[in-house]
């Protein structure tokens, strides 16, 4: 395919995840998942992966994410989207993309492996783990701390939360690593 060919499906799919996702809160809007693009490309540049699937994969991760989404499944959103540009994406990479942004949702992840439902596929996918380990990171960021209205739970509030993990679980060394707070009132 070529250059030209490859920025116009690229510019496609971005407008779609722009629209799609232009009310989302920012832990899942476009600069979340700009974001997770540019860290899954990162890090599928250090490995023998299909690029293209990588990037498409981490534009749709989060369209079909059902706390914005009233749309069951991923693919009833992309697979017209990639039928659209079939010139442009072959039939097993339009097969990939769907299944890796099905898969990438941590919850999934974690509920998959506690049914014992991890296949080789979930071991071994790279371009999977390249979009699910920049969502993560991303996640972890500074815009991951934020907490949504809708995300408060029994434990209160999200800064009441903070507080309370800030000094559990952590080990001697990150304790050590971490800023002193000094008193600025004076005796």
């Amino acid at each position: 395919m070529s250059r030209v060919h490859a920025d116009a499906l690229i510019a496609d799919a971005e407008a779609l995840v722009k629209q799609a996702m232009a009310e989302n809160d920012p832990s899942h809007d476009w600069l979340h998942v700009n974001r997770v693009r540019a860290l899954a490309l990162g890090i599928a540049g250090t490995l023998s992966v299909d690029m293209q699937v990588v990037e498409l994969s981490a534009l749709f991760h989060d369209l079909a994410d059902r706390k914005y989404s009233a749309v069951g499944s991923v693919a009833s959103l992309i697979e017209p989207f990639l039928a659209a540009h079939a010139d442009q994406v072959s039939e097993a990479h339009r097969e990939l993309v769907v299944r890796i942004c099905d898969n990438v949702s941590y919850s999934k992840e974690v509920k998959r492996r506690a049914a014992g439902l991890e296949t080789d596929w979930h071991r071994d996918c790279l371009e999977l783990h390249c979009v699910q380990d920049a969502d993560k990171l991303d996640a972890m960021g500074a815009t991951g701390t934020l907490c949504p209205r809708d995300s408060l739970t029994s434990q209160g509030s999200c800064a009441a939360r903070r507080t309370r993990r800030s000094s559990v679980g952590r080990s001697s060394a990150v304790k050590a690593a971490m800023p002193l707070r000094t008193s600025t009132t004076s005796s």
